[in-house]
Protein backbone atom coordinates (compact mmCIF):
# COMPACT_ATOMS: atom_id res chain seq x y z
CA UNK A 1 0.00 0.00 0.00
CA UNK A 2 2.81 2.43 0.87
CA UNK A 3 4.40 1.97 -2.55
CA UNK A 4 1.08 2.75 -4.16
CA UNK A 5 0.63 5.89 -2.08
CA UNK A 6 4.16 7.06 -2.88
CA UNK A 7 3.60 6.46 -6.59
CA UNK A 8 0.25 8.22 -6.47
CA UNK A 9 1.80 11.23 -4.72
CA UNK A 10 4.55 11.45 -7.35
CA UNK A 11 2.01 11.12 -10.13
CA UNK A 12 -0.15 13.88 -8.65
CA UNK A 13 2.86 16.19 -8.25
CA UNK A 14 3.60 15.87 -11.98
CA UNK A 15 -0.09 15.98 -12.90
CA UNK A 16 -0.46 19.71 -13.71
CA UNK A 17 2.12 19.60 -16.51
CA UNK A 18 0.74 16.35 -17.87
CA UNK A 19 -2.84 17.53 -17.70
CA UNK A 20 -2.01 20.63 -19.72
CA UNK A 21 -0.55 18.53 -22.52
CA UNK A 22 -3.15 15.78 -22.23
CA UNK A 23 -6.05 18.21 -22.39
CA UNK A 24 -4.73 19.75 -25.58
CA UNK A 25 -3.85 16.37 -27.08
CA UNK A 26 -7.07 14.62 -26.11
CA UNK A 27 -9.34 17.44 -27.22
CA UNK A 28 -7.63 17.62 -30.61
CA UNK A 29 -7.34 13.89 -31.24
CA UNK A 30 -9.72 11.99 -28.98
CA UNK A 31 -12.36 14.62 -28.32
CA UNK A 32 -12.34 13.66 -24.64
CA UNK A 33 -11.97 16.09 -21.75
CA UNK A 34 -9.16 14.53 -19.73
CA UNK A 35 -9.56 17.10 -16.97
CA UNK A 36 -13.08 15.89 -16.25
CA UNK A 37 -11.95 12.29 -16.49
CA UNK A 38 -9.10 12.81 -14.01
CA UNK A 39 -11.22 14.77 -11.55
CA UNK A 40 -13.76 11.96 -11.73
CA UNK A 41 -11.10 9.34 -10.96
CA UNK A 42 -9.48 11.43 -8.22
CA UNK A 43 -12.88 12.25 -6.76
CA UNK A 44 -13.70 8.55 -6.39
CA UNK A 45 -10.62 7.87 -4.25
Amino acid sequence: MDKGKKYLREAISTMPKLVKHLKRFSKDILGVDVGKLISKVVGDN
